[in-house]
């Protein structure tokens, strides 16, 4: 029990509650992050002991919040080649401005253990990047009023920041439309990103029906590993009479341009190739790939932005947005071969 004759604290309450000092500070701001009922045993106790606060304005400048960042599992380890960790921490903590905010990351795998003791309330917001929140784990945030936001997984009851990757794949398609005339394309996807995946095949598929481009179904070719994707059938898209290779992304399309190097064909007088994202892995490839913009750093801004407001103006407002990406032009689709583009 706290020693009474001395100024009671913050620390005091919580060694006599089993509650962490955090917790205590804003069960006694009223902070929603902290349950009614651990409210009303935290001013409880307060009003037993004298606790008396401090009025003491903290600037915003030196507010602290955590945030935790769940990343995709994967057994695959090029699959992270895919977006940059390092830029997305970047942009969530440029969102936030002068607040400070400790980012705690991991993976979503099933193994978290947040919410298996009761002290839960070190969590401020939370971030499933690339990756799904499980609807377990949705309710449990959603229980304990901590705000959660997916980046670039569309969900039509949640918040959210995600690119348009249907856009994206319109983008492509008409400047390859624009610059080769009439085409045949494919699309080559990625099964082990299978949202995305099949945002991206959706796109291409519809945007080839609006433009009057034949496309189907059986032109879409869906591969589980990115070696999986051999010379012979890099072959076999020119025997198909494929000209327009849409690829799930820079890290597929650098992968089918070296394979193509290797049978012999030449990019693009054989076939267009397109990629996705904009990423590093493009300097991999002999010429630079035509692609769409995918800013990781954007992504991350807008969520921390989004958090922002919600943790500090105490903003109730709901986000759902898909942010339109930039072509940005290369050498590989082109049927007259051009070099030198910019």
């Amino acid at each position: 029990m706290p020693n009474v004759e001395r100024k009671v604290t913050v620390y005091d309450l919580a060694r006599e509650l089993k509650l962490s000092p955090s917790t205590v500070s804003r069960a006694l701001d009223g902070s929603e992050l902290v349950s009614e009922a651990t409210r009303s045993l935290v001013r409880a106790a307060a009003d037993r002991f004298g606790y008396k606060r401090r009025t003491i304005k903290r600037p915003e400048s030196r507010s602290i919040m955590t945030i935790k960042l769940y990343l995709p599992e994967s057994r695959d380890a090029y699959v992270h080649l895919f977006y940059d960790v390092a830029e997305l921490i970047d942009g969530i903590q440029r969102g936030f401005g002068d607040v400070r905010v400790n980012i705690l990351t991991c993976l979503n795998d099933g193994s978290d253990i947040s919410f298996a003791a009761k002290k839960t309330g070190v969590v401020d917001g939370a971030v499933f990047a690339f990756t799904e929140a499980d609807q377990d784990l949705y309710d449990r945030y959603a229980d304990r009023k901590v705000p959660l936001i997916q980046i670039n997984r569309v969900h039509p009851e949640r918040d959210y920041v995600a690119v348009d990757n249907r856009l994206g794949m319109e983008t492509l398609l008409r400047h390859v439309a624009a610059e080769r005339g009439t085409v045949k394309p494919c699309f080559i996807g990625f099964s082990p990103v299978a949202y995305i995946s099949r945002e991206r095949r959706a796109g291409l598929l519809g945007a080839a029906s609006r433009l009057g481009i034949p496309m189907v179904a059986d032109d879409c070719f869906e591969f589980d590993s990115i070696p999986r994707i051999d010379g012979a059938f890099v072959r076999s898209l020119r025997e198909r009479g494929y000209d327009a290779v849409f690829c799930f992304n820079d890290l597929v399309a650098v992968h089918i341009y070296n394979r193509a190097m290797r049978e012999g064909l030449e990019i693009p007088r054989d076939f267009a190739l397109t990629g996705f994202d904009n990423s590093p892995v493009l300097d991999l490839a002999p010429r630079r790939i035509d692609t769409v913009e995918f800013s990781v750093k954007e992504l991350g801004f807008r969520t921390g932005a989004w958090l922002k407001r919600r943790l500090i103006d105490r903003s109730d407002e709901a986000v759902r947005m898909t942010l339109t990406g930039d072509f940005v032009r290369g050498e590989t689709i082109s049927g007259q071969d051009k070099t030198g583009a910019s």
